[in-house]
């Protein structure tokens, strides 16, 4: 028997420092968002079941509209109180809109994240005139 030495090879690989993508970084300007990201998890109509949605330990699976808009309430409530990080919930939010055809892909869930905080903003400016 012959052992053939097939690659000897040592792949070096690039390491480069990530940021965090999203454009709500902190729970202040998750607490400006909060009402309007319920009422659009309101508005799902199907979504796909999870089973194995853990974050930090803390479970917020789903099987149905019912139980998702009860997930996302209480995802939120955690991560205001500090119990689960805020990139953890956007992570969360952005899987729940994907499967339930709320957005297609990263990007979109971005673009929505920073529609709905300028949103939060104006409305924030000009609660006077509302």
């Amino acid at each position: 028997m012959m052992i053939l030495l097939i690659s000897g090879m040592t792949l070096l690989v690039r390491v480069v420092l990530v940021k965090s993508k999203y454009p709500i970084t902190s729970i202040k300007e998750l607490e400006m968002i909060k009402e309007d990201l319920i009422a659009v998890c309101s508005t799902i109509e199907t979504v796909l079941p999870t089973l194995s949605s853990r974050y930090q330990g803390r479970s917020y699976s789903y099987v149905d509209k019912r139980t998702a808009l009860l997930a996302v309430n209480r995802a939120i409530e955690d991560t205001v109180k500090g119990e689960l990080d805020v990139t953890n919930l956007l992570r969360y939010l952005r899987r729940l809109f994907i499967v339930s055809g709320k957005v297609t892909n990263d990007e979109e869930f971005d673009k929505f994240l920073v529609e709905m905080y300028q949103l939060a903003k104006y409305k924030e400016v000009n609660k006077d005139e509302m």
